[in-house]
């Protein structure tokens, strides 16, 4: 179970920063240290006035707060403080512990001398702003409090400070002896200066010092959590885009790593708690550098396997060292790591060169500053620069969550760009199908009504042949007989009979004529205007001639390739000819004129005798004059009859077709 805050008696546990080196050669100390001291306490006190929360003095100046930096030091491992004739050595604080001292125990003892005048009065405290691993407070023989168990695996208070309640009656007039225990592992062993005063002072730095290293670290935690969460998913939506997947690995080794710095009761030995941490700091850079070629299009090869093969290296290196060994083995591994970073930003800076794409540039400097923090951390962890009670932290738990927050808001931004244009694609995708789907629903009405027309004009083709092969043969041989009928009896007295034969022949001609008109309008759907004044010559001719009545034809429409459909054929074909018969029976005209012209809504036709006339007010409708009208009226045409007593009449028939 991990525990991530753990008061025991009246012990508060925060720290921050690993145990450094126990030494460091004379050129570090005499020329790089000194530099690289000032400016990691410029960057720590920039960090804390950017977070505004800098305290108004430092403890050294606050009335009543001793710093004890003198102590006496003896290994032993004993649960309570040793004997007062033991063999106590003196020692500085701050004191690291070096790997000779482990080959002795890895539980320590410092007694340290506090003189008071007079005993407080209000409760004391005793601070520890810096140890590790783990520790307990003893004044004057008397527990305070602790961070937690000692047994391994030791609860990891070294990323915390403690702080433990003194009541005033423990205190004395004169000595007091404070007794402080240190457990560590090898090469962590570490106990700043201690301090002691009042509790009210004490409170506000132990709060601050908390805050800054392990509750920001603690609530940055689920964010970056679900950071690398919520990206992998968008990788499982997008997984031909692998630059999420790389990102959302690099942001959950990272969360794994973050674990270490807050967690006080580890689930597991301390040795392969120690072996996943490290291992997590070189997984994290390998998965971000990936990532960083990826977003910049570099695409996967020989680069990235061997960063992989890295990382797997570092990770068996680090089982196979033993706990003594390990942070050493961790120090060469972790430069690989840095090393490993500086080519990700070198390549993204260099792809920003040549493409002049602002979001590589953008994303190679926030890797920049993770890369920049992570060398400060490195040199910080490992000794090389200070580790001072009150400026010296990690600065990478600060910067990482920051820039993976952006990263992330722009990998979702490119994200929600892809899924609009995809949107975008999909929209117009479905109107293009759904245009195509109407245009093949009109394609396949059109086949089916050209079928059902092809079905139809069979069918007219067939009873054409059934009439032309059947009934005109009979009419045909019937007129054949009537005149073989009449030449027989041309010389037989009989005139009445002759008479008979004669008008037989005539209707069986006008049959026949009438045949071949239903025939010629069956043929197809459409006539033009030219091939409608042919029939209408020959059928007014025929009808007309026979009668002793002139007929004359005046075509005056330029128009006669206008298309017409069988219905309007039919129709103006039988309007005119049932006027014809009118005439012949009614007129007694001796000319009959049918005119055809064109006029500014289509097509008119009129047909004008010189007969006796009527008023078309007086006299009665018959069944010929309205099927006139019902058959104009079919083909939205206009019928007119104009007629007076002893003038003739004229009937006009418009048609509203205006040719294209």
């Amino acid at each position: 179970m991990l525990c991530f805050d753990l008061p025991i008696l009246n012990a508060r546990g925060l720290g921050w920063g690993w145990a450094g080196r126990n030494t460091v050669s004379r050129c570090n100390r005499v020329f790089i240290l000194p530099i690289l001291h000032r400016l990691q306490h410029a960057v720590a006190w920039l960090v804390i006035a950017w977070l505004g929360m800098l305290p108004a003095a430092p403890l050294q100046a606050a009335d009543a707060i001793r710093k004890l930096e003198a102590a006496e030091f003896i290994i032993a491992d004993t649960p309570a403080p040793p004997t007062a004739d033991a063999d106590w050595q003196s020692v500085a604080l701050t004191d690291r512990w070096s790997l000779v001292r482990y080959q002795q125990g890895s539980n320590g003892w410092y007694r340290l001398r506090v003189t008071l005048a007079t005993p407080p009065e209000e409760p004391w405290g005793i601070y520890l702003p810096r140890f590790n691993m783990n520790s307990a407070i003893f004044l004057n023989g008397q527990l305070l409090g602790s961070g937690g168990r000692f047994p391994d695996p030791i609860a990891r208070n070294w990323n915390r400070p403690l702080l433990a309640r003194a009541p005033a009656a423990l205190w004395r007039q004169g000595g007091n002896t404070l007794h402080i225990r240190l457990k560590s592992y090898p090469g962590h062993g570490y106990l700043a200066p201690v301090y002691v005063g009042p509790l009210a002072a004490l409170t506000p730095e132990y709060d601050f010092r908390r805050l800054l290293q392990v509750d920001i670290s603690q609530a940055l935690l689920p964010i970056t959590l679900f950071i690398g969460v919520f990206v992998f998913f968008l990788w499982v939506k997008r997984r031909h885009d692998s630059q999420y997947l790389w990102f959302s690995l690099a942001v959950l080794a990272w969360s794994h790593y973050s674990t270490n710095m807050i967690v006080v009761d580890i689930p597991m030995p301390s040795y392969l708690w120690e072996i996943l941490a490290y291992a997590s700091v070189d997984w994290f850079a390998v998965f971000l550098a990936i990532f960083g070629l990826r977003f910049t299009g570099h695409p996967f090869g020989r680069v990235d396997k061997a960063f992989l093969l890295f990382a797997a290296a570092a990770t068996l290196a680090y089982a196979l060292a033993d706990q003594a060994s390990i942070k050493a083995v961790a120090r060469i591994w972790h430069t690989g790591a840095i090393t490993i970073g500086g080519y990700a930003v070198f390549a993204m800076l260099r792809s920003w060169r040549r493409t002049g794409t602002l979001s590589h540039a953008a994303m190679a400097a926030g890797l920049a500053i993770i890369l920049l923090t992570a060398m400060h951390d490195w040199m910080f962890q490992f000794g090389y620069i200070g580790m001072t009670e009150r400026t010296g932290f990690h600065l990478l738990h600060y910067s990482a969550p920051v820039i993976f927050t952006l990263m992330a808001w722009h990998l979702v931004r490119r994200f929600t760009h892809a899924l609009n244009e995809a949107e975008t694609l999909n929209r117009e995708l479905e109107q293009r199908i759904e245009k195509k789907r109407q245009s093949l629903e009109k394609y396949y009405a059109t086949i089916q009504e050209m079928e059902k027309r092809e079905v139809v004009l069979e069918e007219r083709e067939r009873l054409s042949r059934e009439i032309h092969d059947g009934m005109s043969g009979n009419l045909a041989n019937a007129i054949m007989l009537s005149e073989i009928i009449d030449r027989e009896l041309r010389d037989a007295p009989d005139a009445t009979l002759r008479k008979r034969l004669q008008q037989m022949k005539e209707q069986l001609n006008n049959g026949l004529l009438e045949m071949r008109n239903l025939i010629l309008a069956m043929e197809g759907d459409v006539a033009t205007v030219g091939e409608l004044v042919n029939h209408l010559n020959d059928k007014c001719e025929r009808l007309l001639v026979n009668a002793n009545i002139d007929f004359q034809l005046h075509d005056e429409t330029r128009n006669e390739n206008h298309p017409l459909s069988q219905q309007q054929s039919l129709n103006i074909l039988r309007i005119l000819q049932e006027a014809a018969n009118n005439v012949i029976k009614h007129a007694r005209a001796s000319t009959v004129v049918l005119r055809i012209f064109d006029h500014e809504e289509g097509i008119g036709f009129q047909l004008i005798d010189d007969g006796d006339g009527f008023d078309p007010d007086a006299v009665q409708t018959g069944h010929g004059l309205k099927n006139m009208r019902k058959r104009a009226k079919e083909i939205d045409a206009r019928l007119t009859i104009a007629s007076s007593p002893g003038n003739g009449s004229r009937l006009s028939l418009t048609l509203d077709s205006r040719p294209e």
